[in-house]
């Protein structure tokens, strides 16, 4: 078995887990048997993963522990009808929302949250003592089970954690201590069916939930590095590939605190895969040629060619998919488009993204009038449509391990327009030909060729095709070996 390692998989997800979804998805297209594993406690993995098509390949070490890996969705409990009419309960609905309010013989005693409007899938329920205190939090999964239940002492801090099966038999305690400032964890009991182990902290608990999980001939492969190395590193007789998502170095030539865990413990490791050639070069010169170094991009592209549908292309519309986070620069294409309006007035910038930086840049689209022309949307899962109907992508990145979003966009046959920085973008663009690389942080360039594109419609057609040209080189059979080559 393959198995990807992560920490959580969320509803909205970084540039490293849909990598790691896009890798999995090529395993099982190929029958190379694979699941993604992830460590944090997760009660809403099950939706997240029904979301992107990946219900039967993940789960997380809790899951492992309380014996739900195979837990589908349970039939749905009549909470409400139970309250009323077993429990005598009275009930308040809470306007507006989702909750409601349950008082016992007059007396407020807990405080509901569901999933739906229609009450049928509870999510949590809160308990409070007759001084209205909060006392203890009941936190459902899902799928519909009880799934970890936390006592609360002062300041409604955690005392103890309970975490059960779907069968209500209890697998974990945690214990903390909460005589400093924040809750410290003192003890994990691990209850398991015919021994029961002790852990100090999460970390040693994870250490032995990959030695359960681990048989010979597994291969496991490192996605996070920053938040899981150390524990890898104390591992050593498990297999163990490395994978970049971004560039290693910052500063005068020095390792990113991220990828510390791997070059300060090289020699742990089976091979390191990077995106791209040129970052292929940096690495193995890094760490004078210690281990295997191989190029394998993040993404791959459909071996059935995409045939590009022009009229269903928008013309003057742009899209950017990025996280709204200060590194990929998104004030960039706000003044590019700031200064094309007059020129193009239904010009439009469809920006796909999350991140802390959403409302300072649609202050920023507000102040310069742009409101009609910009529009900043959440997280989609069918990216690929939205890609696919614009005229060009927009990408402007201080620097990228190799920008999953331009592979997607040439594959679909929308050119790509990108500050040439380190490492992906000159892998996947060729100026002039599927789109234009330019200097980075040069605005008058990226407004220049956007003018550019827009003003000459038989010139971005080509550009279209020729991107799906270029992507024959990311088809998925050709990326498939690459991994096939290092892992079997």
């Amino acid at each position: 078995m393959n198995y990807f390692l992560g920490t959580i998989l969320e509803g909205k997800i970084t540039g490293v887990e849909k990598a790691q979804l896009n890798r999995l998805q090529l395993f099982k297209q190929f029958n190379m048997p694979a699941t993604c594993i992830y460590t944090s406690w997760n009660p809403y993995l099950y939706a997240n993963a029904e979301k992107f098509n990946v219900v039967d390949d993940v789960f997380t070490m809790y899951d492992y522990f309380q014996q739900s890996i195979n837990e589908r969705m349970s039939i749905a409990k009549n909470w409400i009808q139970f309250w009323e009419d077993e429990c005598r309960y009275e009930l308040k609905f809470v306007p507006n929302s989702n909750d409601v309010r349950i008082y016992h013989n007059g007396v407020f005693t807990m405080y509901a949250h569901f999933f739906d409007r229609h009450h049928n899938k509870l999510n949590y329920i809160n308990y409070f003592d007759i001084n209205n205190k909060k006392i203890k939090r009941e936190m459902y999964d899902y799928r519909g089970f009880l799934s970890c239940s936390r006592i609360l002492g002062d300041h409604q801090r955690v005392v103890l954690e309970n975490y059960f099966s779907p069968h209500g038999d209890l697998k974990i305690q945690k214990y903390f201590n909460l005589t400093n400032n924040n809750n410290e964890l003192t003890k994990i009991i691990l209850y398991e069916s015919n021994s029961t182990h002790y852990f100090n902290n999460e970390r040693d608990l994870i250490i032995y939930f990959y030695q359960c999980l681990y048989q010979h001939g597994d291969q496991f492969i490192l996605d996070r590095p920053h938040e899981l190395g150390q524990i890898i590193n104390q591992l050593p007789t498990i297999p163990v590939i490395a994978v970049l998502h971004s560039t290693q170095i910052v500063g005068d030539n020095q390792i990113k605190s991220y990828y510390k865990p791997i070059f300060d413990n090289i020699d742990r490791y089976q091979a390191i895969v990077v995106s791209t050639i040129q970052q292929q070069l940096d690495v193995v010169d890094y760490i004078n040629q210690q281990i295997p170094v191989h190029v394998i991009p993040p993404g791959s592209a459909s071996s059935v060619k995409h045939d590009i549908d022009f009229d269903k292309k928008v013309n003057n519309r742009l899209i950017s998919v990025a996280r709204l986070v200060p590194g990929k620069q998104i004030k960039h294409q706000i003044e590019a488009v700031k200064r094309l309006v007059t020129k193009y007035p239904s010009l439009k910038l469809d920006i796909f993204g999350h991140g802390n930086g959403a409302e300072e840049y649609q202050q920023l689209i507000v102040e310069n009038n742009l409101s009609s022309n910009i529009t900043i949307h959440d997280f989609s899962t069918n990216i690929e449509h939205e890609i696919a109907t614009a005229d060009m992508m927009i990408f402007t990145s201080m620097m990228e391990g190799v920008g999953l979003v331009i592979l997607e966009s040439i594959a679909v046959g929308t050119p790509v327009i990108s500050y040439d920085n380190k490492y992906g973008p000159a892998e996947m663009i060729e100026s002039n030909y599927n789109g234009f690389l330019i200097q980075p942080n040069d605005i008058n360039s990226l407004v220049d060729k956007i003018d550019l594109l827009l003003s000459d419609r038989q010139k971005l057609t080509q550009f279209s095709l020729n991107s799906i040209q270029t992507a024959e080189s990311f088809y998925d059979d050709v990326i498939i070996k690459k991994w096939q080559t290092i892992t079997q």
